[in-house]
């Protein structure tokens, strides 16, 4: 199961880049995808253009689709801000100064990254703290 859920937000994040990056006449590569907490506590997305904030997107809208009928934003959303939440007691911060950028290593292999306001702490191994 574990290795289902890291190829299938792999292929999520994979696609979200591929179908930016076409919008706006990039390789998929020199596209990024933000996650971090709202003031209200809610996962909250961008995209991000050669690493410099593009657009606010949905949950939806890096699927790519109107309505989730799959029910990823069932489990993915809260999963993203159950773990900055735990990253934001280990580091002892508040978790609305985390966030986690994705970048695509290769083809399907997405690389997570976890700031600290604009410093790096870690790469976010996802088979880790599944």
């Amino acid at each position: 199961m574990m290795d289902f859920i890291v190829d299938k937000f792999n292929e999520i994040v994979y696609k979200a880049c591929v179908r930016y990056g076409k919008e706006e006449g990039k390789e998929a590569n020199q596209m990024q995808v933000l996650f971090s907490l709202d003031d209200e506590g809610e996962v909250k997305y961008k995209i991000l253009k050669e690493y410099r904030p593009f657009k606010e997107v949905t949950f939806n809208e890096i699927l790519g689709v109107k309505i989730d009928f799959k029910g990823y934003s069932m489990f993915v959303p809260p999963f993203i801000k159950d773990t900055l939440n735990k990253y934001s007691e280990k580091l002892q911060t508040n978790a609305n100064n985390l966030f986690v950028m994705c970048v695509i290593k290769r083809e399907n292999q997405i690389g997570l990254f976890l700031y600290n306001e604009k410093e790096p702490v870690e790469e976010i191994i996802l088979e880790e703290i599944l």
